[in-house]
């Protein structure tokens, strides 16, 4: 029996270590989506509703963004954009300013919409210095997970989660906007025609 329950946790053990800090996609970036189901809806309302609420959220939030694809006959619309995301290495005023860049793609059809936010890569700033770049996700993640292989301060592991939990959060916070949003002004169509 004790053999039993060591074998349990050594294997409990080996698969925690085993987790990566982060879940990517096949293109090895952080994606979050969610489909937004509206009944008796067409694929151009979706549209409409889904770029009613991208100037919501965009008129809303401080971040840079670019429209790359609108059309509304295909109901699909891309945005690039980039968003601070935390200070690095500053000491005395002097460091790196780091950005999340993400991909929105929203793909209507009729009855439902899907809302995808993708994080391909973070890009650092030298704020004193005209130098920057950028780094894919599966590049820092696999950099992050072999630095924390060879052990790292608890003070770092927490850094690092912080900032994961920060590309995380915009990334959630962006879909679930679009999809509250285009969800709220279904509702609001419906009570429109009630009265």
């Amino acid at each position: 029996m004790k053999r039993l329950i060591t074998l349990a946790l050594l294997l409990g053990s080996i698969a925690a270590g085993a987790q990566t800090l982060m879940e990517l996609n096949h293109n090895g970036a952080y994606e979050y989506k969610d489909v937004v189901k509206i009944d008796s809806t067409t694929a151009q309302q979706l549209y409409d509703r889904a770029m009613m609420a991208l100037n919501d959220l965009l008129g809303s939030e401080n971040m840079k963004r670019n429209i790359d694809y609108n059309d509304r006959d295909a109901a699909t619309i891309v945005v690039r954009g980039r968003q601070f995301g935390w200070k690095k290495n500053y000491v005395l005023g002097v460091g790196w300013d780091v950005y999340i860049d993400w991909v929105l793609k929203i793909r209507c059809k009729d009855g439902r919409a899907q809302v995808a936010c993708t994080v391909p890569s973070i890009t650092s700033v030298h704020n004193k210095q005209n130098v920057h770049g950028t780094t894919l996700m599966n590049v820092a993640i696999a950099a992050l997970e072999s630095e924390k292989a060879k052990g790292w301060k608890k003070s770092r592991e927490e850094a690092v989660e912080n900032e994961l939990n920060t590309i995380k959060e915009l990334a959630n916070r962006i879909v679930t906007n679009i999809t509250t949003t285009m969800l709220s002004n279904a509702a609001a169509d419906a009570a429109d025609d009630d009265f």
